[in-house]
């Protein structure tokens, strides 16, 4: 899993809002991948898109009482930006 490359598309997505905008108006993370590689030569997968996109949900769902892990530590580390995305039955990206 590439989770550089997913970090680094959530902050481009935080410093581009016009970017942000266009993708998070796409329901198919397939094409978000894809636009991702074409576009910002960033090789993320829709199943990596949509697994960072569900722990970022999960994260927000915890309890205040819980500790991050290291690699959690990490990932916010100066900040975190949190994008909200399009839901479809139920599921997003």
């Amino acid at each position: 899993m590439s989770k550089e490359a997913v970090l680094e598309l959530f902050q481009t997505m935080e410093k581009d809002s016009d970017l942000r905008e266009r993708l998070t108006a796409i329901e198919d993370v397939a094409e978000v991948a894809r636009i991702a590689e074409s576009e910002l030569g960033l090789n993320v997968t829709a199943e990596e898109l949509t697994s960072a996109v569900a722990s970022i949900e999960n994260r927000e769902g915890a309890s205040p009482e819980g500790e991050l892990n290291e690699e959690e530590l990490e990932s916010v580390a100066g900040g975190v930006f949190v994008i909200k995305v399009k839901r479809r039955g139920g599921r997003g990206w």
